[in-house]
């Protein structure tokens, strides 16, 4: 299959992302926190992010994050606020350091090319046809295709974007993570969730850049009671 020729955005260079993991009860004071000691990151400073998860049959993504693996490989669908642009993410781990591939994928202007459009996958089961195209799609960006392949869960969750001046981090508040869909085949796999609510969502303070630390501006986060962690909303989303 040829190239589909769509724009590739740069791979980020292998910096980190580190996790902090807050109880939810303390939403409310970190963004306060957040707020007073960050700039916010335009233009997207805020988003409801909607993402499909894709997986082998065994759940071979989730079992990497299960067992620590240093190296680990998620492949996902990502979309904004109900709106149609549809990203596809190849997402890399080598210890807390990433790299990330993500292009546009849909919707297309071509009428004679397959499309996706998030405003349609935020209202279609996992098991829609649409989905299926997804290893065509990986293929003609040059990417593997595990073996496989097929959509987990469907996710979202709240995310506030900020800068912190002096160093230059950035940081994401993420928070009210939710189920949206399993699906069938991955609901039926042993210690996979069958009930799609009733999450007690934590919320997310994550770092990116050049340091591994929460900035000395955002000192009066550690009095919140989070902790550092790899924290998968995948797995947290999946696991019972």
């Amino acid at each position: 299959m040829p190239a589909l020729g769509f724009p590739r955005e740069p791979l980020h260079a292998l910096d980190h992302e580190v996790k902090f993991v807050f109880p939810g009860a303390s939403l409310a004071v970190a963004r306060t926190i957040l707020q007073a000691a960050c700039r916010r990151e335009l233009p997207h400073a805020a988003s409801l992010v909607e993402t499909i998860y894709f997986d082998g049959r065994r759940l071979e993504s989730l079992a990497e994050k299960l067992a620590s693996d240093y190296r680990k490989t998620k492949i996902r669908l990502r979309w904004y606020d109900r709106s149609a642009a549809v990203w596809l993410e190849v997402k890399r781990r080598v210890g807390s350091r990433r790299e990330k591939f993500r292009t546009r994928i849909g919707p297309t202007e071509d009428a004679g090319r397959e499309s996706l459009d998030g405003r349609e996958l935020s209202l279609s089961s996992l098991d829609s046809p649409a989905l299926a195209t997804l290893p065509r799609w990986l293929v003609g960006v040059g990417e593997a295709v595990p073996a496989g392949l097929a959509p987990a869960v469907h996710l979202a969750y709240r995310r506030e974007r900020f800068v912190e001046p002096a160093s230059g981090l950035r940081i994401s508040l993420d928070s009210e993570i939710e189920v949206v869909r399993i699906a069938d085949w991955a609901a039926g796999l042993p210690g996979i969730r069958r009930v799609e609510g009733g999450l007690r969502s934590p919320y997310l303070v994550e770092i990116k850049g050049a340091s591994r630390d929460l900035p000395p501006a955002l000192a009066a986060l550690a009095a919140l009671g989070g902790r550092r962690e790899s924290f998968s909303k995948y797995s947290f989303c999946l696991l019972d």
